[in-house]
């Protein structure tokens, strides 16, 4: 109907602009509606916005069930961009857990229904995520060697939104791995680059992973705490499960 559709656009439209509690109602209402219509397809799509909107919001359980049911949902109708996209998202969760293997398989899983497709963006999205599980798996080499080539891919594709999320990937990747010179150049790169949502938030998160590295663990902390402070008085639970990703990764 109109009505489940005009919903789901305008949770859609409340995720843009940060509304996610408001997004989440409007969605459940209206994805409610289209499965009552038997639109699967439409349900999976508007579940991935779901999803997100579930992760900003700080619930990331809620936000990985709605990927497994979106999963679940647009298999049977075969290789699609948004089930391709599903299985990024799972196996992002999967990388923010540190669960290499099962992070590999989604991403690999991924990346075989965008090469069915001819899907490009979601076949470097997946690359992506797949880079980052291997470096969880301890092939560094191969993992960066991946997360830097998808990075170029998507700023050749155009993609420059996704290339910067690629960019936070990939210095989170550098200090995981005690790639500290590779990492001063990366963060070097980055507070160059003015396209970044929260680029303060996460140059003072660098900030205190140098300090860490250089034995200032006061500093560090203190730059930890201000930061998460920062993050809960605004609202900005998104910060909040990044920053507490990197803090796993450190």
């Amino acid at each position: 109907s109109q009505r489940s559709r005009v919903l789901c656009r305008l949770g859609e439209a409340q995720y843009r602009v940060g509304a996610y509690d408001a997004s989440v109602a409007s969605l459940e209402q209206g994805i409610a509606m289209l499965e009552s219509e038997g639109a699967q397809a439409e349900c999976g799509k508007f579940r991935l916005v779901l999803a997100v909107a579930f992760w900003e919001s700080g619930d990331i359980d809620a936000c990985h069930q709605q990927l497994l049911i979106a999963r679940d949902e647009l298999e049977p109708l075969g290789p699609s961009e948004t089930l391709a996209d599903t299985y990024v998202g799972l196996a992002w969760n999967e990388v923010n857990s540190l669960r290499g293997a099962s992070a590999e398989a989604l991403a690999r899983q991924g990346m075989e229904i965008a090469d069915a497709i001819g899907a490009q963006r979601e076949r470097i999205r997946a690359a992506n995520v797949l880079g980052a599980a291997l470096v969880c798996l301890g092939r560094v080499s191969e993992g960066v060697e991946l997360l830097d080539q998808t990075y170029k891919n998507a700023i050749a594709y155009g993609a420059l939104w996704m290339a910067d999320a690629m960019e936070t990937n990939r210095i989170l990747c550098a200090m995981h791995t005690g790639l500290n010179r590779d990492t001063e150049s990366l963060v070097d790169a980055f507070r160059l680059n003015g396209r970044k949502p929260h680029k303060d938030m996460w140059l003072a998160w660098f900030d205190s992973y140098f300090a860490h590295a250089a034995g200032d663990l006061l500093r560090a902390l203190d730059i930890v705490v201000a930061i998460s402070t920062q993050a809960r008085e605004s609202r900005s639970w998104a910060e909040i499960v990044d920053l507490e990703s990197a803090r796993i990764l450190l």
